[in-house]
């Protein structure tokens, strides 16, 4: 059975929901399990000084997302009739630009990056002194991990700009079943894990890239490097600008959300960090089928674009809003109402302030996936410049509001309060960027999906309080407001939020799912 776009899209949704739906499952089990054996300090001393990589990474990640948008604008041209031998040659040409880059910023900026990691290490953040040299190697680690990610970033945006995120479901799975048993060995045999656990954790995390790689080299006749492109100069320049716009608005993501957790550390110590990444673990978990779904869509819009499909690309924008922000609600809403009690038989004694901090999070990340459409249209045009500008300043005044609350006596809340507010101010960045590079409509988006979603979740969220005020709390609480939530929650999403187009998009790519994970063809 030949496969179509439109089969494409739907094997990559079911292939990123199998592989959520496991990461989901074993994530609720491992995190209680690496919180267990690394304790309470440790642990969030592995969050704070892990998370630094993201400063080193950053101008890669950057430039791994201009790659993607090349690479799919590139394959979107091969889809016009006529034109397929232009579009092949056009992606290996962006191809070989990329593989030029990678090579060389790496090294650079790990070069750069690891010796002042270990300053920060020894002179910026609060570390016990017996912990400080464990601290280094999970630096060292970490460092090593990225150069190897970097390194792969030609190769792996190439499977994502192609659609083909079903075979990198297989690596993430393998890859998370690894890292269970690790874990599980870890509370097995009590010990002092923090550098032993980050060696390991590198190792798992660079044996799956090594073989995207390999695989990517073997089978994609675009990952052919042509010499005439290494080093020109005028695609690098093209490339970097697209990305140095987008470092703008990351730049300004990234100190705000590793900052934050610097000023953590210094006013209150390593404990309230464990605090915020148990939050944060907790809501990336509830939230990874809407994450997923977005991976699957984000490069059809692109492709779209490219195709010159304009209408295809708005349908998709929409759409993606809609499902993604249906999707947090559908795994969220239960975790909001019944959060303490969730944390308090997964993690027995949860940091104090992880149950707020977590709530404020997943409302934040429901933000996010509502306007995440709009995001992934403007990087589709390749006019992001004003729009980076602005979320890039956005996010860099958290910091300083973060700071000035801290110091009034505010206490961690502050950070909730402050990624709550910013995540508001960035919806309304993202509308009026797509409309004005896009066409986006914001009157369509405030009508058909902002209103419908919010008055789903909010007659869920009120059906879900009633047992909870009235019951015990208990494990069989947790299970009835659950099924009370989506009683209501899932029949108001589908023939509330959902137009009948959008359902009938919904049956058909459910349909072709199965039928490609039972291997039976579909009727026609």
């Amino acid at each position: 059975m030949k496969m179509t776009a439109n089969r494409r899209i739907a094997l990559n949704i079911g292939a990123t929901y199998l592989r959520s739906l496991y990461k989901l499952a074993l994530g609720l089990v491992t995190a209680r399990w690496l919180l267990l054996a690394l304790g309470q300090t440790d642990y969030g001393l592995m969050g704070v000084v892990g998370g630094l990589i993201a400063f080193v990474t950053l101008i890669n990640r950057l430039l791994a997302g201009s790659v993607s948008r090349y690479y799919a604008v590139s394959i979107g041209l091969s889809r016009k009739k006529g034109r397929r031998e232009e579009g092949l040659d056009e992606c290996r040409r962006w191809f070989t630009v990329a593989v030029s880059v990678h090579t060389v910023i790496p090294f650079v900026l790990v070069a750069i990056g690891y010796p002042l990691g270990l300053y920060a290490v020894d002179h910026w953040l609060v570390i016990p002194p017996d912990r400080l040299a464990a601290c280094r190697w999970v630096w060292t680690f970490s460092c090593l991990s990225a150069l190897v990610s970097m390194v792969n970033v030609p190769f792996r945006a190439m499977y994502t700009a192609k659609q083909e995120i079903a075979e990198l479901t297989i690596y993430s799975m393998a890859e998370t079943t690894l890292m269970a048993f690790l874990l599980y060995y870890m509370v097995s045999h009590p010990g002092v894990w923090l550098a032993k656990y980050a060696f390991w954790h590198c190792l798992l995390a660079v044996l799956p890239k090594v073989l995207i790689c390999l695989r990517a080299i073997l089978v994609y006749p675009e990952c052919r490097i042509r010499r005439e492109f290494l080093w020109n100069f005028r695609d690098i320049r093209e490339l970097a600008s697209f990305a140095c716009w987008n470092a703008i608005g990351s730049l300004g993501r990234t100190v705000k959300s590793q900052g934050i957790a610097i000023l953590v550390n210094r006013a209150f110590g390593a404990a309230q960090n464990a605090a915020m990444t148990v939050a944060n673990r907790l809501s990336a978990r509830a939230s990874t089928f809407s994450t997923s779904l977005v991976s699957a869509f984000i490069p059809a819009i692109t492709s779209a674009w490219g195709a010159g499909n304009r209408e295809k690309m708005l349908g998709l924008v929409y759409r993606v809003d809609k499902l993604a922000a249906s999707l947090v609600c559908v795994t969220c809403v239960p975790l909001v109402i019944e959060v303490h009690e969730v944390m308090r038989l997964w993690l027995k004694k949860p940091p104090a302030e992880s149950p707020i901090l977590c709530i404020f999070v997943i409302v934040a990340s429901f933000l996010n996936e509502i306007s995440i459409g709009q995001s992934a249209a403007i990087a589709a045009t390749g006019r992001v410049a004003l729009n980076r500008a602005l979320v890039g300043l956005a996010n860099l005044l958290a910091i300083p509001a973060c700071w000035m609350l801290f110091k009034n006596g505010c206490g961690l809340y502050s950070v909730a309060y402050v990624s709550l507010s910013l995540s508001v101010v960035l919806v309304f960045l993202r509308l009026g960027g797509a409309r004005r590079v896009a066409g986006v409509s914001v009157r369509h988006w405030f009508r058909f999906v902002w209103f419908p979603i919010f008055l789903s979740g909010a007659a869920a969220v009120a059906v879900g309080l009633v047992p909870r005020l009235l019951m015990e709390r208990s494990i069989w609480r947790i299970l009835i407001v659950g099924v009370a939530v989506e009683s209501v929650l899932l029949p108001l999403v589908w023939y509330v939020v959902f137009e009948d187009g959008e359902r009938a998009y919904v049956l058909e790519k459910g349909r072709k799912v199965l039928s490609k994970l039972t291997g039976r063809k579909e009727r026609t």
